[in-house]
Order: C-alpha cells, then sequence, then structure tokens
C-alpha cells in the first residue's frame, strides 16, 4: 500500500525506501542515471531498478539498505524531504584502494598441481617463491623412499637468472656482419 512516500510492506512495516529515486554516478544502457528503489529478493534487501527502461541495475544488501534508511530518516528533520537520493559506489573505491595495496610477500611462496604434466620426468607441482626479495621459479617431485616413506624433492630456479640467459642457446652458424 503506498501512502505520497511512505510504502508499507505486507506485514504493515513503514518501507522509506522503497519506490523512492536514486540518481546513480553511472549511467544505465538507456543513458539514464535514475533508479527506483524496489523489493528485494531473496538474500536482497532492495533492487535498484532503472526508471527509464526499468532495467535491473544493482541489488542492495540488507546492511546498505538499513544505512540508506538512517540516513533517510534523518534528512526530512534536518533540511526538508528530498526529491531525489543521490547514490554514489563508495564500496568500490575502497575494494580498488584495497587492491592497490602490496603485501610483503618476502620469504613466501606457493607450489600448484602441474596440469599440463605429460612426461614423468616434469615436475608434479610447480609454482613461485620468494627468498629475501629475490624470485624463484620452485619445481617438486612427489618421490617415495626405499622405507616406502613419501617426500618431495625440490628443485628451484631464480626468475633473474633464467631471464639473462634464454633456455635455447641455437646458434645456427650465420652471422650478422655483411661480407661487404
Amino acid at each position: 500500500m503506498t501512502t505520497g512516500w511512505q510504502v508499507l510492506d505486507l506485514f504493515g512495516r513503514h518501507e522509506p525506501l522503497l519506490n523512492r529515486t536514486l540518481c546513480m554516478d553511472q549511467v544505465c544502457g538507456c543513458g539514464s542515471n535514475v533508479t527506483l528503489i524496489c523489493p528485494g529478493r531473496g538474500p536482497h534487501a532492495a533492487e535498484l531498478r532503472c526508471r527509464n527502461c526499468d532495467r535491473h541495475r544493482q541489488w542492495l544488501s540488507h546492511e546498505d539498505y538499513r544505512t540508506c534508511g538512517a540516513v533517510l530518516a534523518e534528512i526530512p528533520g534536518r533540511f526538508g524531504e528530498p526529491a531525489e537520493i543521490s547514490y554514489r559506489v563508495i564500496k568500490q573505491k575502497r575494494t580498488e584502494a584495497m587492491a592497490t595495496e602490496q603485501y610483503d610477500n618476502t620469504n613466501r611462496g606457493a607450489l600448484f598441481k602441474n596440469t599440463d604434466k605429460t612426461d614423468a620426468k616434469h615436475a608434479d607441482y610447480r609454482g613461485e617463491i620468494n627468498v629475501n626479495g629475490e624470485q624463484f621459479w620452485i619445481n617438486a617431485w612427489l618421490r617415495t623412499s626405499k622405507k616406502g616413506t613419501k617426500f618431495l624433492s625440490l628443485s628451484v630456479k631464480s626468475k633473474a637468472a633464467t631471464a639473462t640467459n634464454p633456455k635455447s642457446t641455437f646458434d645456427d652458424g650465420l652471422s650478422d656482419e655483411a661480407p661487404f
């Protein structure tokens, strides 16, 4: 049941955000950046749909929905009823900032199962390791001792040495010098 800006859900609870408009910082495929807050489905508290073409834009979590509701409840008392709410994606910026942070991986590494193994001589596991700031390739073979105990046999090769000394030393006998 809708009365002005107030929306009541099936249980008679006041839902201050439903049917409100939000201006998003990104435009929809139709070119509009105005969305409507609609009831959510499943684990989502609400859904943002384009006011122009009714396309789904974004889900709102229960936490975000409660935060928006608390802010909206305080705005009319301080500034009067807003015509629309401007919505900006803050979590995305926070996630991008976290992605640019550098973690200290000194003296750490990882081995992964070698899914490209085609020969018995190829390593069973391979990966990378950092030792005192220098990067290395690491290979491991699963072996069994004479007593029947399983162990890993390891091989480590510097990435810097691999980059400066290519594996192939093919010499075709041709010279780059011109004979004239």
